[in-house]
């Protein structure tokens, strides 16, 4: 296992944390729609879980990532997609 299989872009704007998440696989794979996407980090779960707590919209990318997501209860099952193959789910925390 890698020692961080995440690789997340953070975004504040306005007070606010915008997240988005990416396996790094899926970031590292030529020929893809993800490949090379914006990122500025990378994290283990345990990061990841301090990101999810501060974020209120987070989009997450590759299967590592939503099970992650499903697993910590931000992603219902069913509430998941696909984007070029590509296993992708959002979340969006309401106030």
């Amino acid at each position: 296992m890698l020692d961080k299989p995440f690789l997340v872009y953070v975004s504040r704007r306005g007070g606010e944390t915008f997240l988005f998440v990416y396996d790094r696989e899926v970031v590292e794979k030529p020929g893809t729609r993800f490949h090379r996407a914006r990122v500025n980090a990378e994290c283990t779960e345990g990061e990841l879980k301090e990101l999810l707590r501060d974020s209120i919209s987070v989009n997450f990318f590759g299967n590592r990532a939503v099970k992650t997501a499903i697993k910590l209860g931000y992603v219902h099952p069913e509430g998941t997609s696909e984007v070029d193959g590509v296993l992708c789910a959002i979340y969006i925390k309401i106030r």
